[in-house]
């Protein structure tokens, strides 16, 4: 079982001191549990809201979307053919 935890806001994507670490514990936590075929790796995103408001020039957009985006948070989904199962929330 393969743990990944990312952060994601409207102009990063990737991982952090403070979420990356988690996985690693999840994965030395839970190595010795079977969870069976379906799932191989989980992917646990913190969706980070604007603090200012106030998109970076030419990303207005991109700020616009993602904001219209985590209005659907919390998710969770399922993709079978890949085997993973990917949580987004809203921190």
């Amino acid at each position: 079982m393969e743990f990944n935890c990312w952060k994601n806001s409207y102009n990063t994507f990737g991982g952090s001191a403070l979420y990356s670490p988690i996985a690693s514990l999840l994965t030395v936590e839970l190595a010795g549990m079977n969870y069976g075929d379906a799932i191989r790796e989980i992917d646990i995103t913190a969706n980070l809201r604007s603090k200012t408001r106030n998109p970076l020039p030419t990303l207005e957009s991109l700020f616009d979307r993602f904001h219209e985006y985590i209005t659907s948070l919390p998710s969770v989904t399922f993709r079978r053919t890949k085997q993973k199962l990917e949580l987004a929330w809203l921190r």
